[in-house]
Order: C-alpha cells, then sequence, then structure tokens
C-alpha cells in the first residue's frame, strides 16, 4: 500500500513540475495608424504583449510583406512603396514559473494586418495629344499596379469616379483640354494629360504679286490683281495642310443701262486640245459638280501666272500649261484646303494680266546659244553662251508704267537685274572658263560682276550715273563659255534659268511684266567630227 501511495505522489509530483515549466499564455496584439495610405506617407505600426507569468526577456521581429526587422521596442514607423502588404509581430519570449524557475523560450504570432499603399499618380497609355473630330478616348493604368475607383475631372470640373481605367468624351468642342486623375484613396496631387481638339478648318494669307499686296484671309472676298504679264501668287497657311485642290475661274463683267455692273464667274476646267500632255485650252462648265477640283501639292505655296508657258504642280507631279491666261481678262484661283484631321478652309484670289507695250517691244530674257565646239577622246570642247534682254531698258523706262495705280515702277530706268543659268544640274563635269559683260546700260557706269556656284551662273548687272563703258550698249547682258568634258561627246545637255531673277529701277522697286523664258531646253553637245 505504501509503495502505491508513493508512487501516485511521484506522478503528481512529476505533473505539477512539468506545468509549471509549460510555455506561458500570452497575447500580442498588432495595430497600424492607416491601413489605406498613399505613397510617401507614413505608416506606424505598434503592437501589445501580455503574459500572466513574470517575463524574463522578450524579442520582436515584424514581418512587413518579404522584409523582416529585428526589434525589441513596441513601435515601429516607416514609409512604403505602393504597393499591398501582409504585416505582422512574431514575439519570442521567456518566463518564469510560480516557482522561479525560468521556462523555455515560447513564440507568439500577433493578428495579420494587411496594408495598402496606393500611389498618388496613374501612367497615361494615350499617346495622342491632339484630336479632330469625334470621340476622344484616354487610357491610363495605376503606377502601383493595384485594382482603384478613381476619380477625374477635365479642365477642372466635375469630379467623376469610376472603376474603368479609360474615359471617352463626345462632340467636345475646339480648345485645349487637361483631364486630372488619381486613385480615389489617393490624398496627393492627381496625374495630369493635356490635349488638344480641333474643329476648325485650315485658314490662308494669299498675296498676289509684288505690285499689288493684297493679303486675303478664307471667308473674305479680295480682289488682287497684278496688272503685268507675271501673276505671282503666293499662300501662307496657319498650319500644315494634308490635302490642296485649287479650281479656276474667269470673271465676266458686264454693265446694265443704269451703269450697275454684274460680275458673272465663269467655270473653267483644264484642257488639252492637242492631247500632247500640255494644257491648252479652257472647258467651261455650268455647275460646280462638272468643275474639277485639281489636287494641289501641299508642299508647294505659290504659282506664278503669266500668258504663255506655265507650270501646274499637282499633287501627282508638275503639268505645264500653255497660252491659257488671256490678256486682259479677269480670273479667279479658288483654293478648298485640308488639315491633318479632314477640316475645311477655302478662299480664292482674282488676278488680271496686262500688256503695258506692243508686240514688236515685248521685254523678255532668254539665252542663245552662239557657237559650240566637239569635244575629241582626247581634248574639252567649247559652247558659248549669251545672255539676251532686248527692249528692257525701253520697258524700264516707258510712260506706260505711268497708266497704273498698282504699279510699284514707273517711268524709271533700270538699275539692278540679276539672272542665274544652270548648265550642269547633274554634275556632268561641265566648267565655265569665261564670262563677258559688255556695255549694257548706255550713259550708265556699269557695277557688274558674276559668280560661278557649281552648276549654275549668276550674272549681275548694276547701272549707276557716272562714266559709260567704252563701245555701243546692246541688248545682251553676258556670253559665258563653258568647257565640255570629252565623255559628254554626242550628249543632251539641259541649260535654262533658275526661278530667282530680279529686276530693279533707280527707286530700287520691283520691275516686274519682263517675260522669262523658264523652260529648260536640251542642247546637242556633237560627237567629234559632226558639226
Amino acid at each position: 500500500m505504501r509503495k502505491v501511495l508513493l508512487f501516485a505522489t511521484l506522478i503528481v509530483l512529476v505533473l505539477f513540475l512539468a506545468s509549471c515549466m509549460k510555455p506561458a499564455f500570452a497575447v500580442l496584439n498588432l495595430v497600424a495608424n492607416n491601413t489605406t495610405l498613399t505613397a510617401g506617407a507614413e505608416v506606424e505600426l505598434s503592437w501589445n504583449f501580455n503574459t500572466p507569468e513574470e517575463l524574463v526577456s522578450v524579442d520582436y521581429v515584424l514581418h512587413i510583406g518579404d522584409v523582416s526587422i529585428e526589434l525589441t521596442e513596441t513601435s515601429y514607423a516607416t514609409v512604403l512603396v505602393s504597393g499591398e502588404y501582409d504585416v505582422y509581430v512574431e514575439a519570442t519570449y521567456v518566463t518564469k514559473s510560480k516557482l522561479g524557475l525560468t521556462k523555455k523560450p515560447a513564440i507568439v504570432e500577433s493578428n495579420h494586418q494587411p496594408i495598402t499603399v496606393v500611389s498618388n499618380s496613374v501612367v497615361f497609355l494615350t499617346e495622342t495629344t491632339e484630336y479632330g473630330p469625334g470621340a476622344v478616348t484616354i487610357e491610363w493604368r495605376p503606377t502601383d499596379g493595384l485594382t482603384h475607383t478613381y476619380q477625374y475631372s477635365l479642365n477642372g470640373g466635375e469630379v467623376v469616379e469610376t472603376t474603368a481605367t479609360s474615359v471617352t468624351f463626345e462632340d467636345l468642342p475646339d480648345g485645349t483640354y487637361t483631364l486630372s486623375v488619381k486613385p480615389a484613396e489617393a490624398t496627393g496631387y492627381p496625374s495630369e494629360f493635356t490635349f488638344s481638339v480641333d474643329l476648325t478648318g485650315p485658314s490662308l494669307a494669299i498675296v498676289g504679286s509684288d505690285r499689288n499686296l493684297q493679303y486675303l484671309t478664307f471667308g473674305n472676298v479680295g480682289d488682287a490683281k497684278p496688272y503685268g504679264r507675271y501673276a505671282h501668287i503666293s499662300w501662307y497657311p496657319n498650319e500644315p495642310l494634308s490635302a490642296v485642290y485649287v479650281r479656276f475661274y474667269r470673271m465676266e463683267i458686264s454693265t446694265d443701262e443704269s451703269g450697275n455692273a454684274t460680275n458673272t464667274r465663269v467655270r473653267l476646267n483644264l484642257r488639252d486640245g492637242d492631247e500632247d500632255g500640255v494644257y491648252d485650252s479652257w472647258e467651261e462648265v455650268l455647275s460646280s459638280d462638272d468643275q474639277y477640283w485639281y489636287p494641289w501639292n501641299p508642299e508647294d505655296t505659290d504659282i506664278w501666272i503669266n500668258d504663255e508657258w506655265m507650270t501646274f504642280d499637282f499633287a501627282d507631279g508638275p503639268v505645264y500649261g500653255e497660252n491659257l491666261f488671256k490678256l486682259g481678262e479677269v480670273y479667279a484661283m479658288y483654293f478648298l484646303v485640308f488639315d491633318k484631321f479632314g477640316n475645311q478652309g477655302w478662299g480664292y484670289i482674282t488676278f488680271k494680266l496686262d500688256e503695258r507695250y506692243d508686240s514688236d517691244n515685248k521685254p523678255e530674257i532668254y539665252y542663245h546659244v552662239e557657237s559650240v565646239t566637239a569635244p575629241s577622246t582626247d581634248s574639252s570642247g567649247t559652247m558659248t553662251v549669251s545672255i539676251v534682254a532686248p527692249n528692257v531698258k525701253k520697258y524700264a523706262a516707258q510712260y506706260e508704267h505711268d497708266g497704273y495705280g498698282p504699279d510699284t515702277t514707273f517711268n524709271n530706268d533700270l538699275m539692278y537685274l540679276q539672272v542665274s543659268l544652270v548648265y550642269d544640274m547633274y554634275g556632268m563635269g561641265i566648267a565655265v572658263t569665261n564670262v563677258d559683260l559688255p556695255n549694257f546700260m548706255e550713259g550708265k557706269k556699269d557695277l557688274s560682276g558674276w559668280k560661278d556656284n557649281g552648276g549654275s551662273v549668276t550674272i549681275y548687272r548694276g547701272f549707276v550715273d557716272g562714266p559709260d563703258e567704252v563701245g555701243a550698249a546692246g541688248d545682251v547682258l553676258a556670253t559665258i563659255t563653258f568647257e565640255i568634258p570629252p565623255d559628254l561627246a554626242g550628249s543632251v545637255i539641259p541649260i535654262g534659268f533658275d526661278n530667282t531673277w530680279y529686276i530693279r529701277d533707280t527707286m530700287n522697286r520691283t520691275i516686274d511684266g519682263v517675260v522669262f523664258d523658264t523652260r529648260f531646253y536640251g542642247e546637242l553637245i556633237p560627237a567629234a567630227g559632226e558639226m
């Protein structure tokens, strides 16, 4: 019996001692000052550790996502980047039993606290910043990669909430807009996207000739009449053009018995009567539907119109016209233009070509081949070309200039003349060997010169009061001698004037109406023995 009691006593003692060494119960509670915050804001974490037994020691490990931080304090503050975090604390602690025995270390884990850090900003995926007619859709994504409700506003207007990552605006009027977007829970400034809407057609400033500068804009009725053989019409768009179309009219003015003038437009289409590829006449049509709009090269913003040979720079390539515009007639050139969004604009300019001399006194400038010597296999050939300007001096001084109000040149002598002759546009090795500048203006001192530009030669003729040169004055502006390399024997060389020439009177005013032959002609270089 004693043995049984002793054994029972031992068991009770063992159980008691074991209960004394069992880890004490502990509670660890984690608290965050904010569970949803904006990137850049500080989050404060604190926790409480409680156990009924005497605490010997406690150490903490704070887990923030994949990061572990060892601490002895019961609070921690940090700034987190955007994202979602699982936050909790582990406490390793040691306590004493009621008998004063130190227990083995134990671990307790706190509650898990989810924390979301949102970004203030979004990244706009839309790259287009300019829009024409139609809907405008702007897309974005959050920089933190999280799912949000967003707040957006347009130009600081009503704030709208959406869970979508795009917004579409319909029927916005012309203007510049700023879209502001941010996650609804973010506290910082929103991200902004600026774009524009263009519903207005392009406008042009249209200029007609050097003599009567008349600036016109679309929608305004204007009347620019150059009063010369050449009408230089140019236009300046207020924005890049994607397409340009032109058409022409002849303006017929009639007067009734009461003296009231009526202006009638005659619709015109270009016509190639002999089918040689050159427009030579007009076809009159009755309705707008039958009248052609000719597509023009949008990069070309001017045209030289005259009563002889001219070029239309159409979109598919240059097309030539001859004898289309008659002297004394009033014409109109209409424009239909489009910007890159398809917005349309239009306008027109009227012009008139007049002759101020009879056909026997036509002022013109052209070149004339005087002579050609054939190159051989071992020696170069030569070509001599004269630039001739008959009736130009007389034309500059004629009284006929007085009769035209818009004219900027009256009865003043020629003071300056500059022309450039292109002789080697393809780099064939032709060289200028001599330029002779003979006496041109009788009774004037000659201040002249020339410059070889490599492929073209520019002639400068200036005339001032002073001693005249020896020799009679003629119509030749310059005589130029070229060296022709041997390998060009039997070849055709294109020669012609470029489009930059200057003719000024003694008041330094432009003299227009001088006829330039701007076509390039092919000059045959004979082979040795062919002359």
